[in-house]
């Protein structure tokens, strides 16, 4: 099953639940980016979700 769109953006926010704070995404992303990496989830409805984290060889 995939997720819409909406969800997986609130998913990397942490600011955006009603209830307590969800920080797991947005701060993964924010440690891998720092390392020059990139985090990014595509999903379709019905199809599934996939998630895709890359980091740069280190020199």
């Amino acid at each position: 099953m995939g997720a819409e769109q909406s969800l997986i953006d609130e998913a990397f926010d942490p600011l955006e639940s009603d209830e307590e704070p969800h920080v797991g995404l947005a701060l993964t992303k924010a440690v891998v980016e720092q390392h020059g990496g990139s985090l990014g989830v595509e999903s379709e409805p019905g199809g599934g979700t996939y998630a895709q984290l890359r980091l740069p060889l280190r020199d």
